[in-house]
């Protein structure tokens, strides 16, 4: 066995224990598949297998492992009690009480982290025992448990109790097993804890942490675990005691170190946090954790270049962290760098695809840059409320009139005018010059029924960029408004030589010729408008109402019919398909039409005015009074 295949199967076997940890257990197994083939003689690769099978219950399969790795090493006291448990599970007890015997032969010590299965005892016969996993089983799924350790040890606990734990939470503490206690309750206390906080009850781990302090309170890994439950909890005022605690008892202590970092960062102190982070870095310069939260400090200490190579030697050692990536794009944002954090953000979404601060920061830095629609989309990615990328962009430059621009067209696409109105507002007194500011400021003050104001808006607008296709539009809005439909009309037409594509002007066009009683080129803009956009609602209706000025009845039903196939529920367009066919004379079938438009929006004063006209035609006078009362009621007529 060369050194590349030995490297390699250590690699897989520590990847296998890392997924083992967060109880994937098929994806565990798999990688110490891999490192038994890599290194068919490591005995370690088959006792993590014995363990992970019997965790999945394919206990002949775990059996076979096991018995690989006796035949490697003979003198393996723990695969002796892994095979005790797959020959309990399996129903063959005398064999596993003769198991677990050797086991303790080899390794007298085995006691202090196991018992004997209740199916194994001497001289007893008869049932399958405990099955895996129940307290008192043998070997913990995690592979330090399956190798040699001095007594006495504490038994580091099942991925199948941690996830068992985890079904009556959702935060999950990820603690680490440094410097367990010594003593036999201590311990118990100490793995009760690391269970409970991994399975996501930290109050409760918190409590036998607790207990386990008490009895050994010169334990460094007990009060270790304290200080980082506690810091979970919100309490950083107490971790900063426990963890002062623990590094007291062991100064060399880095991981304590550096969770006292990261109490003090939660505190505010951030001076005292990055030299507690720099020690700790100082102590294992290969922990990523600890480099990310240099970063944050050095931020916070106004030392950006400094915290921005902290991150990318979190992001080197670890370039398969998502976390890291994420960590680097955040520090990136704060400094600026919005490429960069953009392209940090998406490595941290492609190593993990549902991570949510990376997702968050990719949405903020697209609003940085500019592309406000692409950042709506990754927000709505993110989950979040649309407003939210604008509010962390305008948190990180809160001078940006872009950013407050951008804010404004959200708020206002929520229903939100007069916060819309605000935020334009705000950018118009930081860039007196920006075109776009005044635009939305005069289209939002049109949304508010202040067309006066708009008009003034969107003038300014103009005079900033004559070249602004929304603001001509928007100001074709305001002068409609005031009845100043040749004004309107001659806005519409500059919109339209701005951007002769787009159908919507076109239709804008021929509402103000409506309103200037020219029928025929209200016509030709309808047409053209359909030209562009064969399927809009609106032009197919507003030609129906040309041809009816026009006198066009038949051709106007056409458009009419044509508008109804793309939109069935639009009430007004029944509404005037019923005045259509009451012109042609077909007064029943503009009955129908009229009770379906009433039906559609029975609020609606037109339609009933058009029901009332159509009943008198038909003689029906006392329905038609009191369609007609209905439609003055609602303002209709």
């Amino acid at each position: 066995m060369g050194q590349g295949g030995r490297a390699a199967a250590r690699r897989r076997l520590k990847r296998g224990d890392a997924l083992l940890a967060q109880g994937r257990h098929a994806e565990a197994l798999a990688e110490y598949d891999r490192a038994a083939e890599a290194d068919a003689g490591l005995v370690d690769a088959h006792g993590s297998r014995g363990a992970t099978l019997t965790n999945l219950g394919r206990d002949a399969e775990a059996l076979a492992a096991y018995d690989r790795a006796i035949e490697i090493d003979p003198g393996e006291a723990l695969a002796h009690a892994g095979r005790c448990v797959a020959l309990t599970n399996l129903g063959r007890d005398a064999e596993a009480s003769a198991a677990y015997d050797r086991a303790l032969e080899l390794d007298p010590g085995l006691d202090a982290i196991t018992e004997r299965p209740a199916g194994a005892r001497a001289g007893r016969a008869g049932g399958r025992g405990r099955a895996a996993g129940a307290p008192g089983d043998a070997p913990p799924a995690p592979r330090a448990a399956q190798r040699k350790r001095p007594a006495p040890r504490a038994r580091r606990p099942r991925a199948d109790e941690i996830a068992r734990a985890g079904d009556e939470a959702d935060e999950r503490v990820s603690l680490a097993w440094i410097d367990p206690p010594e003593g036999r309750d201590a311990q118990e206390h100490y793995e009760s804890g690391f269970v409970l906080a991994a399975g996501g009850r930290a109050a409760d781990g918190l409590a036998e942490m607790d207990c386990a302090a008490a009895l050994e309170p010169g334990s460094a890994g007990v009060h270790l675990a304290r200080g980082v439950l506690l810091l979970s909890l919100g309490r950083p005022g107490d971790a900063l005691a426990a963890l002062g605690r623990s590094i007291e008892i062991n100064p060399q202590a880095h991981r304590a170190l550096q969770a006292r970092g990261s109490a003090l960062l939660s505190l505010g102190r951030h001076a005292e946090a990055l030299a507690d982070l720099e020690r700790s870095a100082r102590l294992e310069p290969g922990d990523p954790e600890t480099h990310t939260d240099m970063g944050r400090a050095l931020i916070e200490l106004g030392r950006p270049e400094d915290a921005l190579a902290a991150h990318a030697r979190a992001v080197e050692i670890a370039p398969a962290s998502a976390d890291a990536h994420a960590a680097r794009a955040l520090a990136l944002l704060e400094t600026g760098h919005y490429p960069d954090a953009l392209a940090a953000n998406e490595r941290a979404i492609e190593i993990d695809p549902s991570h949510r601060m990376a997702l968050l920061g990719r949405a903020t830095a697209l609003a940085a840059l500019g592309r406000h629609a692409e950042a709506l989309a990754a927000n709505r990615r993110a989950g979040v409320s649309p407003t939210w990328i604008y509010e962390e962009a305008i948190r990180l430059a809160p001078d940006d009139a872009g950013h407050h621009v951008g804010l404004g067209v959200v708020t206002g696409d929520m229903g939100d005018d007069a916060g819309a109105l605000a935020s334009f507002e705000r950018a118009v007194s930081l860039d007196p010059g920006s075109a776009v500011a005044h635009a939305c400021r005069g289209q939002a003050l049109s949304n508010l029924g202040r067309p006066e104001e708009a008009l003034a808006a969107l003038d300014r607008s103009i005079e900033l960029d004559p070249g602004d296709y929304a603001a001509h539009r928007g100001r074709a809005g305001a002068l409609l408004s005031l009845d100043r439909n040749e004004d309107a009309l001659a806005a519409l037409d500059r919109a339209a030589e701005l951007k002769p594509g787009v159908a919507h002007t076109h239709v804008g066009r021929a509402l103000a010729l409506a309103e200037l009683g020219r029928p025929g080129e209200m016509l030709d803009a309808c047409d053209t408008a359909l030209g562009i956009d064969p399927g809009y609602l609106l032009a197919h209706q507003n030609r129906s109402y040309a041809l009816a000025a026009l006198g066009r009845m038949d051709e106007a039903l056409d458009s009419s019919d044509a508008a109804l196939r793309i939109e069935p529920g639009d009430g007004e367009a029944h509404r005037h398909r019923a005045h259509v066919l009451a012109a042609l004379g077909r007064l029943d079938a503009a009955l129908e039409a009229c009770d379906r438009a009433v039906g559609l929006e029975p609020e609606s004063g037109p339609a009933h005015a058009e029901r009332a006209r159509v009943l008198a035609a038909l003689g029906r006078r006392g329905e038609a009074a009191a369609a007609r009362r209905r439609a003055r009621a609602l303002g209709g007529e």
